[in-house]
């Protein structure tokens, strides 16, 4: 897998915690936060697309142009600095808090926290 070992930034679940939005999809985003039109494919038109070499190379530059429009969400709000805080405040793994798994690192805080100051913490219950 390509992926393993690495972080993964979701920008739309990142961009539902830090602003308030009516939508969250890219091409809104990209007007609100960016200034930056998007233009929109429509998913019934992809066989079609697919026939032509010209309109072919067309969704390739649009597939790039909406992995830059999401890079560059990515960067507008910080999401790999503040992140990387939280989870060094926390304590917490860095994906988890990427992920925006807010009660893992208020747990992990208070953990970290009730250590400190000498308490035992019971496990942690798990229901199946």
């Amino acid at each position: 897998m390509v992926s393993c070992g690495r972080l993964l930034v979701d920008t739309f679940v990142s961009s539902k915690e830090l602003v308030r939005e009516t939508s969250y999809d890219l091409g809104h985003l990209a007007k609100k936060q960016l200034k930056t039109v998007r233009i929109d494919y429509d998913d019934d038109m992809l066989p079609e697309i697919y026939k032509e070499t010209s309109k072919l190379l067309q969704l390739v530059n649009h597939t790039e142009t909406d992995t830059f429009l999401t890079f560059k969400l990515m960067l507008h709000f910080n999401i790999l600095p503040l992140t990387k805080q939280l989870t060094t405040i926390a304590g917490n793994l860095w994906f988890r808090s990427l992920q925006n798994a807010r009660a893992e690192r208020n747990e992990m805080l208070l953990l970290h926290e009730f250590r400190a100051r000498k308490f035992l913490c019971p496990d942690k219950k798990t229901f199946n």
